[in-house]
This record gives C-alpha cells, sequence and structure tokens, in this order.
C-alpha cells in the first residue's frame, strides 16, 4: 500500500465545501464527502505530509478508479516517457 499518492494526469479535483472534493477524468466523476483537506492538498504537491491514514481507503478507491495514483512508485510503467515514434 502506498504512503503518498498524486493526482492521474488528466484528473481535474473540484472542492465542492470544505471537506468535500469532486474528482474527475473526462465524463467520470466521484464525489468524496469528508475528505480531510491535508489529504486532498498531498495529492497536488510532493512536499506535504503524507496523508492522514484514515484517508487512504478512500485514497486507495480512487487509486482504483485511475483517478489518483501512487507517488512513490518509480517503477510504474505510466511514469515513463512516450517512445518517439518517428
Amino acid at each position: 500500500m502506498a504512503t503518498h499518492y498524486e493526482l492521474a494526469p488528466c484528473t481535474r479535483m473540484l472542492w465542492r465545501s470544505a471537506d468535500c472534493v469532486q474528482f474527475e477524468v473526462g465524463e467520470r466523476a466521484v464525489v468524496v464527502d469528508g475528505l480531510p483537506t491535508r489529504a486532498a492538498r498531498s495529492l497536488t504537491s510532493p512536499h506535504e505530509p503524507a496523508p492522514d491514514p484514515a484517508a487512504v481507503p478512500a485514497l486507495e478507491q480512487l487509486v482504483g478508479a485511475g483517478m489518483v495514483w501512487p507517488r512513490d512508485d518509480p517503477d510504474d510503467a505510466r511514469r515513463a516517457p512516450p517512445l518517439p515514434r518517428l
């Protein structure tokens, strides 16, 4: 299980209220109610500390939905630059 997470490249994060955040990728949207502000901020900055352990289950579900990626997996193939096709 990851300890740090980040938004996937195409994910939009919209604040709905102080503890309610909506994540969107294309036409899919997920609203997370009760997500701590610190956990949401940790998705956008590598300098933020790890999210509160209570937020990890919600973040893991967002990983499953493809809206959030584990930050601490350097071997993740999605992070590799594309190959030139010329």
